[in-house]
């Protein structure tokens, strides 16, 4: 992945970080010019980069603030949701297989993070990505749109597996969950002595420390079920030609490949001449909006 298909996996950092001074449709354009396939694979670009960003605008709701500028905590622009969809959208742009967003809900109230996280998992769907996300403080409706979650403290791995079975996973140990606590909040205190709460009769049995929850994980038949599903998910990739016709596409998606063997190889989707070219542009753009 890292030497040839690095521009498949995107992340997302917590903080929003555009350009204040560029537009929502600017932006995004940009976005969308930096992943252009190749010419042997698609035949009309400014065609699929006008229906591309329409497309993108519509889905996120900004069509009504596509021509107005992104702004930051100094410049008046957008509003905090719409600024939030805006990330979203052109990390959609990219076109990535795998989608990494890092405590992206982070500053938006409740109503907004639902919004946000359902914009998340319709993506998923539609698109068939595989996406991983920490949330802060994630409500039950929050928490029941994902399909795993994976338990981690001080770097161990505590529990990994469908959402719907970490909570009786830990009350098994012996932590048990207050009535009207969420399944993240008590999924996140799990560690915490202060915190967690221990059923009756688990005083001595409870794990009390990462490394005694990680002993028990890796001990765990439902550890053992998740390695089962890793070994059988790569053996059946090694032995799907699916595989190999993803690669090859991928391949030659990248611009110029169909000239140069050595673009194949690249890990980024477009040249460098192409890519200096689109960041003059931009910065053309920034200088003059920044007048």
């Amino acid at each position: 992945v890292d030497k040839r298909y690095r521009s498949q996996v995107a992340y997302c950092a917590e903080e929003d970080y555009h350009y204040a001074s560029l537009t929502v449709r600017q932006t995004l354009d940009f976005a969308i010019q930096c992943k252009m396939p190749s010419s042997s694979v698609l035949e009309d670009r400014a065609g699929y980069k006008a229906e591309f960003l329409d497309a993108l605008l519509d889905m996120y709701g900004l069509t009504g603030c596509a021509d107005t500028i992104v702004g930051d905590s100094e410049i008046r622009g957008v509003s905090g949701g719409e600024r939030k969809r805006v990330s979203i959208a052109e990390q959609m742009a990219a076109g990535a297989s795998v989608d990494i967003w890092d405590g992206s809900t982070r500053g938006l109230d409740s109503s907004t993070a639902l919004d946000y996280v359902r914009s998340l998992r319709i993506t998923t769907d539609v698109l068939h990505k595989s996406t991983i996300a920490s949330i802060y403080q994630a409500s039950d409706d929050i928490y029941k749109l994902f399909d795993k979650v994976m338990v981690i403290d001080n770097g161990r791995q505590l529990y990994f597996g469908p959402i719907n079975e970490a909570v009786a996973y830990f009350e098994a140990l012996g932590v048990q969950k207050p009535l009207r606590q969420t399944s993240s909040d008590f999924l996140t205190g799990i560690t915490q002595l202060n915190e967690r709460r221990v059923a009756p009769g688990f005083e001595d049995r409870v794990p009390r420390s990462a490394e005694d929850f990680e002993r028990v994980w890796q001990a765990s038949a439902q550890r053992t079920l998740v390695s089962q599903q890793v070994a059988e998910f790569e053996s059946q990739v090694q032995n799907d030609k699916r595989s190999t016709i993803i690669r090859e596409f991928v391949d030659r998606t990248k611009m110029g490949a169909g000239s140069s063997s050595l673009r194949k190889r690249s890990r980024y989707s477009t040249t460098f001449l192409y890519q200096t070219a689109q960041l003059l542009q931009r910065e053309m753009r920034v200088l003059w909006g920044s007048r």
